[in-house]
């Protein structure tokens, strides 16, 4: 991690197909179009579902500075059904979340 800067697990179970079809659902949401975007952002820290981006203060002048990075957060339970809460677009997002091999971890 000192070296490069993350973390990387490895032989943790979960197959590949599933870690691939995850991250591809992942991109697919962050390249919606804004019009569906718009409707998941939220500053609201207590909703389960929202995207939000993280600000930094300018300790001068108070103001709010925003980050590069987008943020997508939901909530998430190996045994509670949470799939209503999962976003309708795209829409393999739900399946791929709410799919049988998920309940390997």
């Amino acid at each position: 991690c000192e070296e490069y800067g993350f973390f990387q697990i490895i032989n943790h179970k979960v197959p590949r197909e599933l870690c691939g079809s995850m991250l591809t659902a992942v991109i697919d949401l962050f390249h919606l179009p804004p019009e569906h975007k718009t409707l998941l952002f939220s500053d609201d820290s207590t909703k389960d579902v929202r995207i939000c981006y993280h600000y930094r203060k300018n300790e001068a002048s108070q103001e709010k500075i925003a980050l590069w990075s987008e943020v997508f957060k939901h909530s998430w339970h190996p045994i509670d059904d949470f799939t209503h809460t999962l976003p309708m677009n795209p829409p393999q997002y739900r399946f791929v979340f709410h799919s049988p091999p998920c309940s390997c971890w």
